[in-house]
């Protein structure tokens, strides 16, 4: 993938250790519009290199980050930009957008803190992509 300028999909960043983001990367493949939205993991170099062109040199790895248009979100606002990219009813899920930032950000920190005994918990197992899956990553 190319940086974000010239690359004309939303971007997801997510941590590729967590199961709670794989479940959600697995939910964004189903029920996103065709091909629309690109993942990548925080731990790639392209995420490290997109994210510092848009000022964020050390991202945190509790946090997801969506990218579009050259504007970038963490936390309640990135998942709320993943489901912007999702087709009806899913899509509908924006209208939290109304709730201000530090409030769905509580909820989202209250999760991430505990996402790996979640994880664990819900025995969720890693997705293998299929092929037309593959290029979105």
């Amino acid at each position: 993938m190319k940086s974000n300028d010239s690359h004309d999909s939303p971007l997801f960043f997510y941590d590729a250790e967590c199961g709670i983001c794989d479940a959600t990367i697995s939910f964004f493949l189903k029920h996103s519009e065709s091909h629309r939205l690109h993942f990548a993991p925080l731990q790639s170099e392209f995420a490290k290199s997109i994210l510092a062109e848009n000022g964020i040199v050390d991202p945190d790895i509790k946090a997801a980050y969506f990218c579009d248009q050259g504007v970038v979100v963490s936390k309640s606002s990135a998942i709320l930009g993943g489901l912007s990219c999702c087709r009806s009813p899913y899509h509908w899920m924006t209208v939290f957008r109304v709730i201000p930032p530090f409030l769905r950000d509580f909820g989202y920190d209250l999760v991430a803190r505990n996402r790996h005994r979640i994880s664990r918990l819900s025995k969720t197992q890693c997705r293998v992509l299929k092929p037309e899956e593959r290029s979105r990553f």
